[in-house]
């Protein structure tokens, strides 16, 4: 959901619902603004960040199975950098698998990660990339 005046140099609202009192801080790095909005008896954090880390970055493909906590891990941390990305679930497109271990070099773990032409890898390869401050220029290129 987008903020009045969206736009390149615009703001991104992203919201999580949670439910009781474990409720944590917003772990995107880049946040402005975080915040609890209670609603019922359901909570909504809000996080408003600045839109342009969304733009101009490199085309994402993961490969994942929707019940995989590394793809879950590696979507997480694609979406806090703001990065799109496209989704492949090869537990619903099965015909994709072969697809994967092809692009991936004979690697058929998920998930497997593609940011632009480059095969990143799977989400202990994303996370090390990250730590070596090497992930956002990636994205970006």
């Amino acid at each position: 959901m987008e903020a009045p005046g969206a736009g390149s140099n615009g703001w991104v609202i992203h919201s999580q619902r949670v439910q009781g009192s474990s409720v944590r801080a917003c772990p995107a790095r880049h946040a402005i603004v975080s915040a609890r909005l209670p609603l019922g008896n359901v909570d909504w954090i809000a996080t408003l960040q600045p839109i342009s880390r969304r733009t101009a970055m490199a085309p994402i493909t993961i490969y994942t199975k929707g019940w995989c906590p590394y793809c879950s891990a590696a979507k997480d941390l694609l979406n806090q950098k703001g990065a799109a990305f496209d989704e492949i679930e090869i537990d619903r497109q099965p015909d994709r698998r072969g697809e994967m271990i092809q692009r991936a070099g004979g690697r058929s773990t998920v998930p497997q990660i593609f940011i632009g032409e480059r095969h990143v890898g799977g989400c202990d390869d994303l996370f090390a990339l990250d730590r070596r401050g090497e992930l956002d220029t990636l994205l970006a290129a």
